[in-house]
This record gives C-alpha cells, structure tokens and sequence, in this order.
C-alpha cells in the first residue's frame, strides 16, 4: 500500500474523465438508436444495455482510483459520490446535446415518438382527453429547451443515483489502518 493519505485524493479528475466517457458513450449510443430505428419506434431495452455499460465502466474507473490513488480504500460514500457527480455532469452535457439533437439534427423523430406514443395509449384503452393531455406533456417536456435539458438532467441524476448505490457497494474497501484501543 502506498502512503497516498486516503481523504484527500481528488476526485474531480475521475468525476470529469468518467462523465466526458458517459456522454461520449450516450451520443454514439443515440446515433446506434436513431440510425438502427429503435428511436423512432420507442423501443427502450437497448437503453438497459447502456446503463449496464455505464456503471460497469464506472465501477472500473473507480476501481482503479480507489487502488492506485487512495491506498486501496474507499468509502461507500466517496464512491457513491463520484459515480453520481459523474452521471450528473454527463447529464448536463448530454442534456443539451439531446436538445440539439432532438431540435435542430432530427426533429423528425419527435413525430414518430409522439404517434408511436399516442399508439401505445390508446391501446391502453385510455379516454381521448388523458391521451390528449398526455401527449401536450410529453411535447412540452421535448420542446423547450429549458425544460427539456432540466429533465434529461434530472434522469441522468437518477440513473447517477441508482448506479451509485451499485457500483459504491461493490468497490467500497475500508482501510485495512486499525486504530489502538484505548482504554478509558
């Protein structure tokens, strides 16, 4: 073990490197989606792939931080941490991509999500007024951009925060320094 004092390690270079990895990892994973039809047909399981992936890329990075940078040890709290500061900073990033992406690339899609959506409902055998009012939300949480962003975000803290519990709770190593008893 080395003598790297274990509190005091910065994280934010990891926060920043596995956040940039998540985003970068999201947009070619919504080029696969739009360019393979799963977006315009909303097919959501390719997505639980992608989430797997994230937090097992993650969980490595955070490996290697806890080994190499703090001793080998980590608390379930620093690690939930980290995992969920960098969910979020990809959250902000990718956020404004989807934006853009869903705005100005392709904003076709929005059409196709909508009817597909609008499908779904009424196979559900809801009355026309909740389809309705279903679909002027689901627009308005895609078309404005300050809600748009604010909600992808939201999803990704989310996904930051379940993807912490997980990946916290497998990497979690307590320092093997044991302090004296004392006798009082």
């Amino acid at each position: 073990m080395d003598s790297t004092n274990t509190n005091s390690a910065s994280a934010i270079p990891l926060v920043i490197r596995s956040g940039l990895i998540i985003t970068l990892l999201s947009i070619i994973f919504q080029f696969i989606q739009y360019y393979s039809g799963f977006m315009e047909k909303a097919i959501g399981w390719p997505g639980y792939i992608f989430d797997v992936i994230d937090c097992v890329i993650v969980l490595l990075l955070i490996k290697k931080f806890r080994d190499t940078q703090m001793g080998g040890a980590i608390t379930f709290k620093k690690a939930f941490g980290i995992t969920f500061q960098s969910f979020l900073f990809a959250g902000v990033i990718s956020s404004v991509f989807n934006f853009i992406f869903f705005k100005y690339m392709h904003p076709e899609v929005m059409d196709s999500i909508m009817k597909v959506s609008e499908q779904k409902l009424v196979a559900q055998g809801l009355p026309d007024d909740q389809i309705e009012n279903s679909l002027k939300v689901t627009k308005f949480l895609m078309t404005n951009p300050v809600v748009s962003i604010l909600f992808f975000i939201l999803i990704y803290a989310f996904m930051g925060a379940i993807s912490g519990l997980i990946v916290a709770a497998i990497v979690k190593k307590e320092s093997k320094v044991f302090l004296p008893d004392v006798n009082i």
